[in-house]
């Protein structure tokens, strides 16, 4: 891919290198639809807790945090909650 710089009218692109992939962002109902495609929870790797955030207690192995969905973990300090973010 090449680009001319002098077209684009930017300052500051002395040092771009047109070798460099592009960044490519999609937006987060793009990324919300994405994950929802996959409804298998994400396990934590902690057993303990998988076994705490399963919804399905008939399905022992599909603890973890639910896709598409908002978990808030909470607990005095020091339980390990910054180590899980």
């Amino acid at each position: 891919m090449s680009i001319n710089m002098d077209l684009l009218g930017l300052d500051g692109l002395e040092g771009f290198d047109e070798d460099t992939p592009p960044v490519v962002s999609i937006s987060a109902s793009q990324s919300l639809n994405a994950s929802a495609a996959t409804r298998d929870p994400i396990a934590t790797g902690l057993a303990r807790l998988d076994e705490a955030l399963n919804d399905l207690p008939d399905q022992p192995n599909q603890g973890g945090i639910l896709r598409g969905h908002v978990t808030e973990i909470f607990g005095p300090p020091g339980a390990g909650k910054t180590s899980l973010a």
